[in-house]
């Protein structure tokens, strides 16, 4: 990880918080419907779990805020 701290920390625990609740959540509403599994009911998970793991992945990758500084300068 190039970017330590805080922030980062509550971003993480943040982020994955939120991708449990939705698998928890998609779990009981597939055991709610006797687990049919329909490709419409996984849409909506499959692409909130998709946006949340590339932000997780840009959250740790990134360089930091000081190249956007630059500009300014």
């Amino acid at each position: 990880m190039k970017r330590k701290g805080l922030p980062l920390l509550i971003g993480i625990i943040i982020i994955l918080l939120t991708m449990a609740a939705v698998i928890a959540l998609t779990i009981a509403d597939l055991s709610k419907y006797d687990w049919r599994i329909d490709a419409g009911e996984l849409a909506k998970p499959g692409i909130i779990m998709a946006g949340l793991v590339l932000s997780l992945v840009k959250l740790i990758t990134r360089s930091g805020n000081s190249r956007s500084l630059r500009i300014y300068e």
